[in-house]
């Protein structure tokens, strides 16, 4: 068979784009994701130009669906997303991307057989697909993610099962085992399979597990062999979907705790901030949990407007220099302090315009729920704030004058400092009040 005849000279392609993109992925994930991308957004331009002039078919094609790698890291933390519901995330970059997978199947003319878009050998395909249970018990119990849903009923799962069936385990499938590796195989012999296990091992270090990478590895192992044997890519695009179904909608509800859908408890321990970028796979289930998406820095740079909402509270509170002193110095332990509460985050909300409308710094904000330094939230999430607002003023009636004798044109007027209108006289008040705008 083609795929059976390696191409020696041309091996030195492979492991240096590898090397390349698993740069990217750890600086992206792990130190500075701008620099990744950038990297990324580079690898993707050279392995268009590259494919475009290479002269060998085969060549050519292993270019070409390579290129499909650092797409999908742009993709997924460059689209405006934020605020958005997660299973959105998922919905619009796979569209995009099953859009560019189709274009590059047909620029590389390989048909739906030959990249495992078949049934056969349907009976073992189906029996192998149910182990994405088991794949998906195993790491479950090395990540332990947040659930993606509220809660646990068929109203709430169906939708997102359906999104991770046709975006995760179908597409990833297509692009990795199917047009990579078809592609590897007819040019670099059997080492196609495991060029695109690391590739996709690679494609995971955002979580910061050395062994859910080696789980992943033996997986993608498992399912290049699969489809090797087989030619079809039905068995492990069952297994990959149940996998993430089972890791993101059913065990964190049945063997798990999941903090998402019981607002009304309030454990001792601070709420972590929920947000897509801590939920969410990505694409090929890398979390970006500690990324701030370069579109999202012009964003927190610009004048904070006023909050949509404004929580529920009737105390007031006012603070003396000396609290305000105390109040931007940092603790040393993060955490809720304590008569704090929840307030789930509306769109608009930044932590200045919360800090603003509690009358607490954005440190104590930080703190409080154990941001570190980040100043990133998205509406839905949970944060812990203080039990009281901002007072508001309002401007009071004019305060009469301390005589009760009928002005002349030579009395003097004795004001209060906080009347807001100066009567007939002669004098004027020695103080004018201000009003504060509402944050």
């Amino acid at each position: 068979m083609e795929y059976l005849i390696p191409k020696p000279s041309l091996w030195l392609f492979p492991i240096f784009y590898l090397q390349v993109i698993a740069l990217a992925e750890l600086l992206t994930n792990l130190r500075e994701a701008r620099t990744g991308l950038i990297i990324h957004g580079i690898t993707l331009i050279v392995l268009l130009i590259h494919g475009a002039f290479e002269n060998d078919v085969r060549d050519r094609r292993f270019l070409l669906a390579l290129a499909l790698v650092p797409l999908i890291r742009l993709l997924s933390l460059s689209l405006p997303l934020t605020g958005r519901p997660l299973i959105d995330w998922y919905l619009v970059i796979g569209v995009v991307l099953s859009v560019a997978a189709f274009f590059t199947t047909r620029v590389t003319d390989l048909t739906a057989k030959r990249i495992g878009l078949t049934f056969e050998s349907w009976p073992f395909q189906i029996i192998f697909g149910i182990t994405g249970i088991g794949f998906g018990f195993l790491e479950y119990l090395i990540l332990k993610p947040d659930p993606l849903i509220n809660e646990f009923t068929f109203d709430s799962i169906w939708r997102p099962a359906l999104v991770l069936i046709l975006f995760t385990g179908v597409l990833e499938e297509v692009i990795f085992r199917g047009l990579i590796q078809q592609a590897s195989l007819a040019t670099y012999g059997r080492f196609g399979i495991t060029f695109v296990a690391i590739l996709f091992a690679i494609l995971h270090v955002g979580y910061k597990s050395f062994l859910d990478v080696v789980f992943v590895l033996v997986i993608a192992m498992i399912f290049g062999l699969v489809v090797q044997r087989t030619g079809s890519l039905l068995g492990v695009s069952i297994s990959h979907s149940l996998t993430n179904i089972c890791l993101f909608l059913v065990f964190p509800f049945v063997i798990g705790t999941p903090t998402l859908g019981v607002p009304e408890v309030v454990p001792q321990t601070p709420i972590p901030s929920t947000t897509p970028t801590q939920l969410q796979k990505y694409f090929f289930e890398t979390p970006t949990s500690t990324i701030t998406p370069f579109y999202l820095e012009t964003e927190l740079s610009k004048t904070p407007e006023s909050p949509t909402e404004t929580a529920i509270a009737t105390q007031e509170s006012t603070k003396t220099p000396t609290q305000e002193i105390e109040a931007q110095t940092p603790t040393q332990i993060c955490g809720k302090p304590r008569g704090w509460v929840i307030y789930v985050v509306q769109s608009g909300d930044t932590l200045f315009t919360l800090s603003q409308t509690y009358n607490v710094s954005v440190s104590d904000l930080q703190n409080a729920n154990c941001l570190g330094t980040s100043t990133l939230i998205i509406a839905g999430d949970r944060l812990y704030v203080p039990n009281v607002v901002t007072n508001t003023p309002i401007p009071s009636d004019t305060a009469p004058p301390t005589s009760t004798t009928a002005p002349s044109p030579s009395s003097t007027f004795t004001l209060t400092t906080t009347s807001t209108e100066i009567p007939t006289g002669t004098a004027t008040p020695s103080e004018t009040p201000t009003i504060s705008p509402t944050p």
